[in-house]
């Protein structure tokens, strides 16, 4: 039977992965990262790049460890807009949870620039076209951050 509990995270997970109303990119598309990703993930509303797939795992995880009683907080290291940990406090809001923390951490400011001469090819790939201009290195402010959380009412 599906609840109410369900059917909230099921329109989280659509909302966030910008598929409430289409699908997400076809991963097997010889396109799908130049094009597909791009258009659907950063150029689009998406408030994460984690698959509906991802999501379904981060939310099996959430509720097994409340159902084990694992004590302790959250984190996501790594953030962009902030979609994954809105997940994360929407599965605590959704089941009454109000005595843990989802922590973000990320240096809004995007990837870091790989040592060249260890990484030569991430190097490359960095100072590439498509990961300065299209992607922007994946830089997402606090602020901007902070108001995709406060859009859920889940800050």
């Amino acid at each position: 039977m599906t609840t109410v509990v369900d059917l909230y995270l099921d329109l989280m997970k659509k909302v966030l992965t910008d598929t409430v109303a289409g699908d997400e990119p076809d991963i097997d598309d010889p396109r799908f990262l130049r094009q597909g990703f791009l258009d659907h993930y950063i150029r689009g509303r998406a408030y994460t790049m984690v698959p509906l797939a991802r999501l379904d795992n981060v939310q099996r995880c959430m509720v097994d460890v409340l159902a084990r009683g694992v004590p302790g907080d959250v984190i996501e290291t790594g953030i962009w807009r902030g979609g994954t940990t809105i997940f994360m406090r929407a599965v605590l809001a959704a089941h009454g949870v109000t005595d843990r923390c989802v922590w973000v951490a990320d240096s809004f400011q995007g990837l870091p620039e790989p040592d060249g001469e260890r990484f030569p090819v991430e190097a490359r790939a960095h100072a590439s076209k498509t990961v300065t201009s299209d992607y922007k290195h994946f830089a997402v402010s606090r602020q901007d951050v902070e108001a995709n959380f406060t859009a859920f009412g889940l800050l």
